[in-house]
């Protein structure tokens, strides 16, 4: 990356750092004079340092009229990047200072959801003050939430004045300013004006001006273009606004599930969370290593998670050479080490700023909504595409002649160890992964993650001291932000583990925090309940839909932006990678996988289905029940194999995804299947009819009469299911009396109120919610039965 850019990328990243500071201090100057002065005190780029603060100073209009820069200015850039990220044209008064219009300085961010899906919140949601580390717990749009206050920015503006005063001028320290600029900045909006929305945050704004610079200046670079004053700046000339400059590119990964799920062998089952992981470190590199051979910096990322990603560049014939060459060594690499078990797809079409924003007054919200979506389905088709045509005729000969063993774990020596090179240092990855700190470098001990490239875990003191030998590609800190030099970014990973969580180790193996799945399949801290593991895979129902169109709905499209695109896929991977480590906490539970959207959970089944309708609730309240969730509960065994365990509970989670609940022929979403087709319920069904319902009416009645009821809840079970046999739904009342009749205390006893209560909930529930009541007593039996 040339010096230019860097200055470019700096520059935008901290264009609007004056509007921390002026928050904090309520001085009446403009923000862009505050920030310049900011970045004057406390950074020191040596010849850089004016290119730097020109992009700070004048990044509006009126103040770079009045600059009388050069015409090859990175200021002009600048601006109008940040035109374009804004996605409409600048106010004749930016300052939060002036009268022009109602500012509320110390206003909350909104809501992302405010204006998703088909219907604005009311009242408004905001966001509580919030750092954003390693402790911060969900961040939930609230109507109440406290407004900031001068102390809150002071403490942000300090935070980022100590960050700041070891950073220089290199390509090395780009992380370390995006990693502090996401910590302090995630719930910091980026316009405090009442008069429109306020729920895009001032880090993803900064960022995404960072991403469409960089663009514009490679995009202005291969036409050897230089006077930006002219392209950009010249009043009444919004040409550029029309000009195809940029590319949406993305990457998706095919097999991720069958890569995890694909372990036959008992021997090698500690091996599970390592390939999550492994795959999720993968993706992220993937991204990274893109972005460097394209000379731009993780500002371009917009989205990654999943195995997915989507990216800003500039749209020149060297980037797609770059983009093309980079697909066609990736899946070389991938058909190398894992044969046809992975795959990635590149897609990638071109657009103009125009096509994300209104150029004009006479240019309809409606008509950008439409060309919004059209370019995100363009590039998802081309993807698609690929994915039909993975190989070309050259790489298919080979694989037919290919004879070499299976690369995973089901190849094994006869005292059953892997014989692949990839599965046995997957053995030994295992070991590694609650590392907080992953490298990537050229030592070929680790795993694979690319041509000649590795990866590894080790503790923070060794990567540093690595670091310092200027041994390491990339560094990876996990759920945590580092800052410094040669810090390559942080990433969100959900990894709970219950047994490492509470330092509870094999005796055989200090080393190894992975216990073996009977251990989460042991009776609870009662003595009491079936041992058996419960399986949990979820996801986010379209969310495919809801990242291009979630913002398409509300007055004509008037609220599209990649901006509000960003702030809501990070968002989502937040609770998916970060936030979903505490919803799991004190739970017999290990996170297997937790991507961008979706999940896979196994531990002991009470703690599964607990925590399913914890996430449940959590992904509403988030929401503001804008988006839901469909998920499938398993229940098993811990002797069947993983692979059984994911199909089957895929299985579950699809019957959820396609049940028509409302009759009207249509999938409904929002499902949960809990351990049987049989049982499948809209989630809130479940939440509020069974599990918050009949199961707990059940538990007080019982408990409250010192009876377990077993065998009386087992004949009950049994009446219920033969009048399902039967076809009819109808259960023989005279029966079900003479059960309750053989329950029934003495009328002068003290339960025989609640003995009267709980029959008349009974002949109610059999008669109105027979499934519901069935699997409410299911629940319970499994919650009594010993052993």
């Amino acid at each position: 990356m040339n010096e230019k850019q860097l200055m470019l990328i700096f520059g935008a990243l901290l264009h609007d750092i004056g509007k921390v500071i002026q928050r904090a201090t309520q001085e009446k100057r403009t923000h862009a004079k505050i920030g310049a002065e900011f970045f004057d005190t406390y950074f020191d780029f040596g010849d850089a340092q004016q290119g730097v603060k020109n992009q700070i100073a004048y990044h509006h209009a009126r103040a770079l009229r009045m600059a009388n820069l050069e015409a090859n200015d990175l200021a002009y850039i600048t601006y109008f990047a940040d035109n374009i990220a804004s996605a409409t044209d600048r106010r004749p008064d930016e300052e939060e200072n002036s009268s022009y219009y109602d500012w509320d300085t110390f206003t909350n961010q909104q809501d992302i959801f405010s204006v998703f899906g088909d219907q604005k919140f009311s009242p408004e949601r905001f966001y509580s003050p919030s750092i954003l580390d390693d402790r911060s717990g969900m961040n939930i749009g609230n109507e109440s939430s406290r407004k900031y206050t001068k102390g809150d920015y002071a403490a942000i503006t300090e935070r980022i004045k100590n960050s700041f005063s070891n950073a220089k001028f290199s390509e090395e320290y780009l992380s370390s300013v995006i990693n502090t600029l996401e910590a302090t900045m995630s719930y910091v909006p980026s316009s405090t004006n009442n008069s429109e929305l306020r729920d895009v945050s001032l880090f993803d704004h900064s960022k995404m001006v960072a991403a469409f610079a960089s663009a514009i200046y490679q995009y202005f670079e291969s036409q050897n273009e230089h006077d930006y004053r002219k392209r950009l700046f010249t009043m009444g000339d919004s040409s550029f606004y029309n000009e195809s400059a940029f590319l949406l590119v993305s990457f998706d990964f095919s097999g991720i599930q069958d890569f995890i799920f694909d372990i036959a062998n008992k021997k090698v089952a500690k091996q599970l969370r390592a390939r999550s992981l492994y795959l999720q470190l993968m993706g992220e590199y993937l991204a990274d290593h893109l972005l460097k051979k394209l000379q731009l910096s993780r500002a371009n990322l917009l989205y990654s998670g999943g195995g997915h990603a989507y990216l800003i560049v500039a749209n020149t014939v060297e980037t797609k050479n770059i983009i093309d060459d980079f697909e066609q060594e990736t899946n070389q690499f991938l058909l190398d080490n894992f044969q046809t078990s992975l795959y990635v797809a590149f897609g990638y079409h071109e657009f103009a700023a125009h096509d994300i924003m209104p150029v004009d007054k006479e240019d309809r919200f409606a008509n950008v909504a439409e060309r919004y979506a059209n370019l995100f389905k363009a590039v998802g088709d081309e993807i698609s595409r690929k994915k039909l045509h993975r190989y070309s005729p050259a790489q298919l000969l080979r694989l037919n002649k290919h004879t070499d063993t299976h690369w995973g774990a089901a190849d094994l020596d006869e005292k059953g160890d892997p014989l692949n090179r990839i599965a046995n240092k997957l053995s030994k990855f295992s070991n590694k992964v609650y590392k907080d700190y992953f490298y990537v470098d050229a030592d070929d001990s680790g795993l694979p993650v690319g041509v000649g490239k590795y990866i590894h875990g080790d503790s923070k003191k060794a990567v540093l001291d690595l670091l310092k030998d200027g041994q390491v590609d990339l560094v990876y800190a996990k759920n945590k932000f580092m800052t410094g030099e040669n810090q390559s970014t942080h990433i969100w990973l959900g990894d709970y583990d219950y047994y490492h969580q509470n330092q509870i180790f094999d005796d055989s193996d200090q080393k190894s925090t992975l216990k073996s799945f009977p251990d989460y399949a042991s009776e609870n801290e009662n003595g009491r309940g079936i041992q058996r593991l419960g399986v949990l895979r979820a996801d986010i129902d379209d969310l495919g839909y809801s990242f291009i169109a979630g913002y398409n709905q509300i007055d004509s499209g008037k609220y599209v932006s990649l901006s509000r695109t960003a702030t809501f896929s990070r968002s989502v991977g937040l609770i998916f990678q970060f936030y979903i480590n505490k919803l799991v906490a004190n739970r017999k539970l290990q996170i297997i996988y937790s991507g961008g959207d979706d999940t896979f959970i196994i531990g002991y089944w009470q703690d599964v289905l607990d925590f399913a309708v914890d996430l449940r609730k959590s992904v509403a309240a988030w929401s503001g029940n804008k988006l839901t969730m469909s998920a499938g509960i398993g229940i098993f065994t811990s002797s069947t194999p993983v692979n059984i365990m994911a199909e089957q509970t895929g299985e579950l989670e699809e019957v959820a995804k396609s049940f028509d609940f409302d009759g009207d022929q249509d999938a409904d979403k929002n499902g949960v299947t809990v351990f049987d087709s049989h049982w499948v319920f809209d989630f809130n069904q479940f939440i509020t009819n069974v599990y918050e319902g009949k199961l707990r009416v059940i538990r007080e009645y019982f408990a409250s009469t010192d009876l377990q009821g077993k065998t009386f809840i087992y004949r009950i079970l049994d009446l219920l299911r033969t009048s399902q046999s039967k076809g009819d739904n109808k259960i023989s009342l005279a029966r079900l009396a003479y059960l309750l009749t053989r329950l029934e205390p003495k009328k002068d006893s003290i339960k025989y109120d609640a003995y009267i209560e709980f029959k008349h909930d009974l002949l109610e529930w059999v008669t109105d919610a027979p499934r519901e009541l069935e699997l409410a007593l299911q629940i319970y039996i499994y919650e009594i039965r010993e052993g």
